[in-house]
């Protein structure tokens, strides 16, 4: 074989194995492979992260790795529901954490969900964004500023 032609075949077949979906070369089908799992974690666990949790964790990417809040109840509660979501999706796990920051060491962890009281948001925000995660957090300054400010 020429060396041209050769070369030719495989990036051809390089090119192909790069387009085929990853169950043709043995994985199975409805398994997310973990190069493309977005790790979430979760900070505060009230009423907010419940709803939260139910919309994100319908990303069939998306799977729960750690969960934190200072309230044990609200942790135990929430870790449950967590390993619930996780139940199709080759779950391994869910840490737990009482400090937002022990969450937030962790090299796995792709992006963390904030929903804690208002005062919290900046701070937490701040130090996920320093230790190089995605962010989602909500704060409700629009309608503070609204019924308080004197605009």
């Amino acid at each position: 074989m020429k060396r041209r032609k050769f070369i030719g075949q495989t990036s051809k077949a390089a090119l192909a194995l790069t387009i085929l979906p990853s169950y043709v070369m043995g994985g199975k089908p409805n398994v997310v492979a973990p190069s493309d799992r977005i790790n979430v974690g979760y900070i505060g666990l009230g009423k907010q992260s419940g709803t939260l949790l139910r919309g994100i964790s319908n990303c069939k990417e998306t799977y729960i790795s750690a969960v934190c809040d200072v309230d044990t109840k609200k942790l135990a509660a929430f870790h449950q529901l967590s390993l619930k979501a996780n139940e199709n999706k080759g779950s391994a796990g869910v840490q737990q954490f009482k400090h937002y920051r022990e969450l937030l060491a962790m090299k796995d962890l792709d992006a963390v969900v904030i929903a804690t009281p208002d005062h919290w948001h900046a701070q937490m925000a701040v130090d996920a964004a320093a230790a190089g995660k995605d962010i989602y957090c909500e704060n409700h300054w629009r309608s503070l500023l609204q019924k308080e400010g004197p605009w």
